[in-house]
């Protein structure tokens, strides 16, 4: 963290850091291989950009177009991905659906799940691959009062960014993602997934409650 902070941030120089694991990808091999708390740590250093490519389609496209940005960029890759047919774009959010009830703002590979919890729900989606910069103007044009945040992290790490990007706007700001807490829990991801309430059937229960 300090070497990334002084030697890559303060002087604000290109650099492409990959890691792999995610939040609970390692969780077989027990918890202190657990990686919750990144998206938080690294998007607190100026100048570092954060990225979470939902698969290796978005993966290849995001690094060819940014790997020469000026700028630290950290990659935040997982050993799962989604299977939509979408194509995104570097630093802007995609629209997948469209609704009245809430907007829920999804990132990375927890796309199918959020597309399978929300599929007869009247709620907009939108999916982010690039977290800093964050597109604020595609949230701002399909805000709806309820915005609902899934995060397959510390939940409320990117809060910052959304209060930011709405400020002046009337909006209800609701979390879903990992407890600020050590998980005790080792596993598969799958098994993981379930147990930390991220899996569909989950998200569901939660958003559903969220709109109450």
């Amino acid at each position: 963290m300090e070497q990334l902070k002084i030697d890559f941030g303060y002087q604000n120089l290109n650099g492409n850091f990959i890691s792999v694991g995610a939040s609970y990808d390692y969780a077989a091999l027990g918890p202190t291989h657990h990686c919750p708390g990144d998206v938080m740590l690294l998007q607190s250093i100026p100048n570092m950009e954060v990225i979470i490519p939902g698969n290796a389609i978005e993966l290849d496209m995001l690094i060819k177009n940014n790997y020469n940005n000026g700028h630290p960029t950290y990659y935040r890759i997982s050993e799962t991905q989604h299977t939509q047919k979408i194509v995104t774009s570097l630093n802007k959010a995609l629209i997948i659906r469209q609704g009245k009830d809430a907007t829920l703002i999804c990132y990375g590979d927890m796309l199918d799940f959020v597309l399978e919890a929300t599929k007869d729900l009247d709620i907009t989606v939108l999916y982010y691959t690039t977290i800093v910069p964050f597109d604020a103007l595609t949230l701002n044009q399909n805000l709806n009062e309820r915005v609902i945040l899934i995060e397959q992290f510390y939940e409320g790490s990117t809060n910052y960014l959304i209060n930011k990007a709405l400020s002046g706007q009337k909006y209800s700001l609701f979390n879903i993602g990992l407890k600020h807490e050590f998980l005790d829990k080792g596993g598969t991801k799958k098994e993981m997934e379930k147990y930390v309430g991220l899996d569909s059937d989950s998200l569901r229960k939660k958003i559903i409650l969220c709109m109450k």
